[in-house]
């Protein structure tokens, strides 16, 4: 740490209800809702937080289809770079993974059960298509053991 951020740093834990002017808004603030920005002589960016994040949302609402073009390329010209790192991270996390989705489907019970019902009510006839196509693969010996309930004859 230099000199000079430990300078800030102590008159940052001294005076911790410094204020600045926005030089967006220009209004009076205090220093939390300020970013940092070891760049400036105070340690702080020049424009509130509220200030940065309308720029930011303006930014993104008038330049929608460039970034959606941008991300789209970057995503097809990283695709394998992307899939290693969610697999690395899915590796990684696994058992962290495994208890979020238990404690959500534990805390969402009734709306999981619900939105099955939902896409049950409105596919059923996908649903049969797709019942019929995986019963038609069956073997038929399969589904003649199956029939007569002998469990001996359910192998593949």
């Amino acid at each position: 740490m230099t000199k000079a951020n430990r300078i800030i740093a102590e008159a940052d834990s001294v005076n911790s209800t410094r204020e600045k002017k926005c030089s967006k808004c220009g209004e009076v603030k205090l220093e939390t809702e300020f970013h940092k920005n070891k760049t400036k002589k105070d340690g702080l960016a020049s424009n509130c937080k509220v200030c940065t994040a309308a720029v930011g949302s303006r930014y993104r609402a008038e330049n929608r289809d460039r970034r959606r073009a941008f991300h789209a390329r970057y995503r097809a010209e990283n695709r394998d770079r992307i899939l290693a790192s969610r697999a690395r991270y899915r590796a990684d996390n696994r058992d962290r993974i495994l208890a979020f989705h238990a404690r959500y489907r534990a805390e969402n019970r009734d709306r999981i059960r619900a939105s099955r019902a939902r896409y049950i009510a409105d596919n059923r006839d996908r649903i049969h298509a797709s019942r019929a196509r995986d019963i038609s693969k069956l073997s038929d010996t399969y589904i003649k053991g199956m029939i007569r309930g002998k469990s001996d004859t359910l192998k593949h």
